[in-house]
C-alpha cells in the first residue's frame, strides 16, 4: 500500500467519520432548512459582496483550524504514531502528500467555492473570485507547512495545569464534574466549537419554526441535529472513563452509577437545555415540551451506555451516529411522543450500563 493511501485512510477517512455529526448538520441546513432559491440567493449575495465574502472566508478559516487541530492530535495518538515516519521523506514528497490530504479534507470548502464562482462570473466580480481561490490555496499550503513543522517536533508530553497545581489541593470536585473539567482543560477548542455550532443550529431551527406553520417535529429534528454536533464530546467521555478504568471498581450501586452519569450529561448539555427552555413556544404539548428539554441529555446517556454495551473504535463511531440519526428521524416523523422515546432510551441505557458494571465487578 503506497504512502498516499495510508494517509488517506488514516487521516482523511478518520476526519470525516469523526466529524460526521458536523457534516450531517451541513446536510440538514442544505437540504432541509434551505430551498434551491435560497441557495442561489445566498451564493449571489456572497459573490457580489466583499463583506459577505470575507465572512465566508472567516468560516472556512475555522474549518481549516479544526482540520489542522485534528491532524495535530492524531499525530500524537498512540495508534497513529507511525505516521510520524513521514518526516523521513524528502521535503518535496512530504509537501505533495500532505497537500493532497489537506485538499481532500478541504473539499467541502472547495466545492462551495466552485458553486459561488458561477455567480462571480455571472456578475463579473472577478476580484472576489480571485480572493476566494487565493485564500483556499493559501490555507491549504499553510496547513501543509504547519503539519510538516509539527512532524519535526517531539511528541508533546502532558504537564500539570493550574487546576492540579493549585485549585485541586483546596477543593474536591464531585465525580460527575470530572469529565467537564477534563474537557475544558484538555479539549477547549472542541468544546467551544461544539457548543457554538449546536446553539447556532438551535437558533436557526426555532427561528424557522416561527416563520411558517410547523409542528413540534421540526423542533425535535433540529434538536437531534444539534445533538450530533456534540457527538464527539460523548465519545471523549467514554474514552475518559476507559482511561480512568479504576472508577469502575468503586463500590457504587446501579442507581448511583446512573445518577452520576446523568448529572455529567445534564451539565454537558446545560446550554442547549436552557436555550430550549427559554424559547419553547406555548403551542407545544407538555408531553413533547418536557421531552424536548430532556431529549439531548437522555440521548447522550443512551449513546454513552451503548459504547460500553458494544465498544467501537473512533473511526467507526460516525456510522453508529448516522444509523441512530436515521432511526430517530423516522421515529420523530411518525409523531412518537418524546417523553415515551426518552423513557425507552433511558431504560436501555440503564440496562446496558448496569450490565457493564456487573461484568467489571465479576471479573475482579
Amino acid at each position: 500500500m503506497n504512502s498516499l493511501k495510508v494517509l488517506i485512510r488514516s487521516l482523511v477517512r478518520t476526519f470525516y467519520m469523526t466529524n460526521i455529526g458536523f457534516f450531517l448538520v451541513v446536510l440538514y441546513f442544505a437540504f432541509f432548512l434551505m430551498r434551491a432559491t435560497e441557495h442561489i440567493a445566498l451564493a449571489t449575495a456572497i459573490a457580489t459582496s466583499l463583506s459577505l465574502t470575507l465572512l465566508t472566508l472567516l468560516l472556512w478559516t475555522v474549518y481549516w483550524v479544526k482540520a489542522i487541530g485534528f491532524i495535530y492530535k492524531t499525530l500524537n495518538t498512540g495508534a497513529y504514531l507511525f505516521l510520524r515516519k513521514l518526516a523521513l521523506y524528502s521535503k518535496v514528497k512530504q509537501f505533495l502528500l500532505l497537500f493532497v490530504v489537506l485538499y481532500i479534507i478541504g473539499k467541502p470548502a472547495w466545492a462551495y467555492a466552485v458553486f459561488i464562482s458561477f455567480f462571480n462570473f455571472r456578475h463579473e466580480t472577478y476580484g472576489l473570485f480571485m480572493l476566494m481561490m487565493t485564500f483556499l490555496m493559501a490555507a491549504n499550503t499553510f496547513a501543509v507547512f504547519a503539519i510538516m513543522y509539527q512532524l519535526k517536533r517531539p511528541i508533546r508530553e502532558p504537564s500539570l495545569g493550574l487546576w492540579h497545581k493549585f485549585i485541586s489541593k483546596k477543593f474536591s470536585l464531585p465525580y460527575p464534574l470530572w469529565y467537564i473539567r477534563h474537557l475544558f482543560i484538555h479539549e477547549p477548542m472542541l468544546a467551544f466549537l461544539s457548543k457554538t455550532g449546536s446553539l447556532l443550529l438551535l437558533s436557526a431551527t426555532f427561528y424557522l419554526f416561527e416563520t411558517d406553520v410547523y409542528d413540534w417535529r421540526l423542533l425535535g429534528v433540529g434538536t437531534l441535529f444539534s445533538f450530533t454536533i456534540n457527538s464527539m464530546l460523548i465519545y471523549n467521555y467514554y474514552e475518559f472513563n476507559i482511561k480512568n478504568y479504576w472508577v469502575c471498581n468503586l463500590p457504587r450501586t446501579h442507581p448511583q452509577i446512573t445518577f452520576s452519569t446523568l448529572i455529567t450529561n445534564a451539565v454537558l448539555f446545560l446550554p442547549e437545555t436552557l436555550f430550549i427552555l427559554f424559547h419553547l413556544p406555548q403551542s407545544v404539548a407538555f408531553i413533547n415540551w418536557g421531552g424536548l428539554l430532556l431529549f439531548q441529555t437522555i440521548l447522550s446517556y443512551f449513546l454513552f451506555s451503548s459504547l460500553f454495551f458494544k465498544p467501537i473504535a473512533k473511526e467507526y463511531y460516525g456510522k453508529r451516529i448516522f444509523y441512530l440519526m436515521v432511526l430517530l428521524i423516522f421515529v420523530l416523523m411518525y409523531s412518537s411522543p418524546l417523553l415515551i422515546v426518552n423513557l425507552i432510551l433511558f431504560a436501555f441505557g440503564s440496562w446496558a450500563m448496569g450490565n457493564y458494571y456487573k461484568l467489571s465487578t465479576n471479573n475482579q
